[in-house]
Parts: C-alpha cells; structure tokens; sequence
C-alpha cells in the first residue's frame, strides 16, 4: 500500500519514472522483437491511464482498428472484412500488408497529439511516461552496447542489436493502445481493417497509396516483404479468405461469406 501511495504522489509531480527490464525474443525470420517487462508500479500507473485514455476514446473513435478497444476484438475484423467482401467493387483491389517495427517507429510527437485531441492533461501525462521509461538492460555491456544472448548449447556470444530510444515501450499496457491510436489519427479509412499492426485494404489502389503517404507522417512504415496484392485467397487472423469459392474457413470449416447467418 505504501509503495502505491507513493507512486501516486509521483504521478501527482510529473516525477515518475517508469523502469522496464528489457529483453530480446528470436523472430522466425531471425531477427529479434524487442519486449518490456514493467515493475509493478510502472505497470498500475500505465494501465490506469490506459483505461482511462480508452474509455474517453473509444466513442470518437473510427472503424478502421478492432485491436485493444472494449468490445472489438479478432471476430470483429473478421466480421468486417466479410462485410467488405460482400460489397467489393469489380474494379476494387485486396491488399493485405503488416506495419514494420510500429510501435518502435512511432513517432512520439504523434501520440501526444493524439492524445491532446481528448485532453490537454492526457496528453502530457502520455508525454511524461512515454519520455521517462527507463530501460534496465541486465544482459547489456554499456562500454560496446551488445547485447548478450544466452547460448545454452555451447557459449555465450555477441549479438549487435539497436537499442530503440523511439517509439512507445513495448511491455506497458499504454504502449498498444498509444500506437494505434496515433496512426488512427492521422489515416483513418472505411475501406481498411486493421487488427494492431495487420491489415487489409478492399479498395481502390490510390487508397492504399494514400494510407503509406499518411502512416509514414507518423512513424509507420509498410513492410514490404509481407505486403501484396491479392488475386486468390489470404490469410488473416487465422483464417483463409477464398476469392474464388468465396468462403472463409478455419482448419476444415467453413462458411460462404455471403449467408445471411453470418
């Protein structure tokens, strides 16, 4: 009790600092995604905020994003690009693409605009967190900045890894939700659905173009390699949408995109 009654009066301050012990998970691809493990008070004070920032949010919100929002989850995106589906164009294109990086690329001037749009004091308490997290990187050596990865088969070895000193940290409950909701902000389309940092486009191709042009302002960048446009079937969320026999099935079942009872 006497730790939180003093995180508060921190907050209260603007003298809180927010510690994240930092840690290194192997991507298939090989490369590695960056993953922060908040103390208890950094975790209380962040997902106060958060639920605070998401319950003044979420009604002025637009339909483009189903992740971290009360009520909206996978099925809902799913259900959405149904509903897309259903009342595709002949001339219209499928675009499925993921965000690289996201939210070690954002920018943190977006977010606290972001956050103004709701409230002035909002938005400097995001502010003050997102600048005073402060990373504990027990496997790091400060004289060459490598960090040290654990190799139990044989020895332990060097591995030169960026440290992000942008974006938001990952790890903290706001951290998701500040992200999305900055991109939000500045490209909001009817004719996307994201889930986080996935997302398909049922919609012209200048649409897409409009949406790189509007993400890169605020720190997200397309990734390529996982960028395409779609002629046959895609997956998202873990599910197979089939062009052509206009189905959408997980594992052995299935459902026509078109019932009614969908």
């Amino acid at each position: 009790r006497s730790e939180l009654i003093e995180i508060m009066n921190q907050c209260r301050a603007f003298r809180l600092t927010m510690d994240l012990k930092r840690y290194y998970l192997t991507k298939p691809n090989g490369k590695y995604r960056p993953i922060g493990s908040p103390t208890l008070g950094s975790k209380v004070i962040s997902k106060a905020l958060t639920d605070i920032w998401t319950t003044i949010a979420d009604k002025r919100r637009g339909v483009m994003q189903h992740a971290f929002r009360p009520k909206l989850g996978v099925w809902s995106a799913a259900f959405a690009v149904c509903q897309k589906l259903r009342s595709r164009k002949p001339s219209d294109v499928i675009i499925e693409f993921d965000l690289k990086g996201f939210f070690n690329t954002i920018k943190r001037n977006s977010v606290q605009e972001a956050a103004n749009r709701f409230s002035l004091l909002l938005g400097n308490c995001v502010r003050h967190i997102i600048d005073n997290t402060r990373y504990v990187f027990e496997e790091l050596k400060p004289e060459t900045e490598l960090h040290i990865i654990n190799d139990y088969t044989h020895h332990k070895y060097k591995r030169a890894i960026p440290i992000y000193r942008t974006g938001v940290p990952q790890g903290l409950p706001l951290s998701p939700v500040a992200a999305t909701i900055a991109l939000e902000n500045e490209v909001n389309m009817p004719e996307m659905v994201m889930y986080a940092d996935d997302g398909i486009l049922i919609g012209g191709k200048e649409k897409f173009a409009e949406f790189v042009k509007k993400a890169i302002r605020v720190g997200a960048e397309v990734a390529p390699e996982k960028t395409r446009e779609v002629t046959k079937e895609f997956k998202f969320l873990g599910l197979t949408f089939n062009l052509e026999k206009e189905t959408v099935s997980n594992g052995d079942s299935y459902r026509f995109w078109n019932d009614k009872d969908l």
